[in-house]
């Protein structure tokens, strides 16, 4: 599961106009949850196998769709500490850190 988390990282971070047909079809699946839904191995994974039999498959879907919502929100998260903490350093600071230089 956490390889499809750093896919999706990955194609955020991509140019869109740089995907290949694979990732323009992934990045389609990430934004519709009911294609999202195809995109993961359903009840192929340890972790998915205990919903077997307990629950049905909009069960199932609705569990991704939330678990994709939280992605999301940790994602969010994620990137607004790091803006915060970018923002907050001085300004010669800050383009050196955006450049990649660093004052040791």
């Amino acid at each position: 599961v956490w390889h499809y988390l750093w896919y999706k990282i990955y194609l955020d971070l991509k140019d869109p106009d740089d995907y290949s047909i694979n990732e323009k079809y992934a990045a389609l699946c990430y934004k519709n949850p009911r294609m999202f839904t195809k995109f993961v191995p359903i009840k192929k994974s340890i972790s998915l196998s205990a919903f077997a039999g307990k629950q049905t498959d909009t069960k199932a879907d609705e569990h991704l769709v939330s678990l994709l919502k939280r992605i999301d929100d940790l994602e969010s998260s994620v990137l607004e500490k790091l803006t915060k903490q970018l923002l907050s350093l001085r300004p010669s600071k800050r383009t050196d850190a955006l450049l990649g230089d660093s004052e040791e």
